[in-house]
């Protein structure tokens, strides 16, 4: 197992040189030219939201783009061996926020999957056992607090997009419904469990949130970098487990088979989490 990183000591902030920015009136146009040209030029990336930003470079610009995936790919680089794409900009357009990152010159795994071996299948679970084990063994500079690695709120399907960060992770189950389950009579045999939830300490590890073979970019069979930091942050220990059907409900069997092996069990967490979805929609 590689050990290329002291989790005792992660830094506590995101580097200071990553900051936000507010282009010119003069860059504006800048940006829109590289855009038409990356979209010319270079192959599709599959997103509207997504290009090309030069030989070197990848801009994304989503509507759930925020400066806190570019943090999180930066806490992430800094502190574990953990492939990610680097950042080199960050900077806002009407509103927009726009993140120019490294172009990893290698493709989604879900495009290559089929044609892998079953060793080299493996050989990426093992790879990947190793990253969230690197995820799972940084410190947390706000133990408890359920953040992104700069700080500000956590992004999931469920929040508003402005979410605030949670203090506790009562407060983040509160947030998500867990309370509202006890007012359903058809969850009746539940309600102890859900009381037990409540009630437990959880640790806050940092977590991915969306781990699947379209956010892993392989070649030869090794995993050049991992993409799509932008629902990650300080999440309650279970977060991992429980969003690995959701983030998987497409890919081969394989992967929903092996989570298991890969993480940590959470059985009730998990049952919790089904319960809140079969009541709240996902949007």
């Amino acid at each position: 197992m590689l050990q290329c990183f002291d989790c005792s000591h992660a830094a506590h902030f995101v580097n200071k040189t990553l900051a936000v920015r507010v282009v010119t009136t003069s860059e504006r146009h800048l940006v829109r030219l590289r855009i038409w040209l990356g979209r010319r030029m270079f192959k599709h990336l599959g997103s509207s939201g997504l290009c090309r930003f030069g030989p070197q470079t990848v801009l994304k610009f989503t509507s759930t783009t925020r400066f806190s995936e570019a943090a999180n790919m930066e806490f992430i680089a800094s502190h574990t061996c953990i492939p990610v794409p680097r950042v080199h900009d960050v900077f806002i357009v009407d509103r927009q926020t726009y993140i120019v990152m490294e172009y990893v010159d290698a493709p989604e795994l879900t495009k290559v999957w089929g044609k892998l071996t079953a060793a080299e299948k493996e050989g990426i679970f093992v790879q990947l056992k190793n990253f969230i084990t690197q995820l799972r063994s940084l410190e947390s500079p706000h133990p408890g607090r359920v953040e992104a690695a700069d700080g500000s709120g956590v992004f999931d399907s469920r929040l508003c997009m402005g979410s605030r960060p949670f203090a506790t992770v009562d407060e983040f189950h509160t947030q998500l419904g867990h309370r509202s389950l006890c007012a359903l009579e058809m969850y009746r045999q539940h309600w102890p469990l859900i009381e037990t939830m409540g009630q437990k300490q959880y640790r806050t590890v940092f977590t991915h949130s969306d781990i699947s073979p379209r956010n892993i970019l392989v070649k030869d069979g090794s995993i050049l970098a991992i993409i799509d930091w932008e629902c990650s942050g300080w999440y309650p220990e279970y977060w991992e487990y429980t969003r690995w059907a959701d983030s998987n409900f497409r890919s081969p069997q394989m992967w929903l088979d092996k989570r298991d092996e890969i993480l940590d069990v959470y059985t009730s967490e998990l049952l919790i989490e089904s319960l809140l979805d079969s009541v709240y929609t996902r949007l």
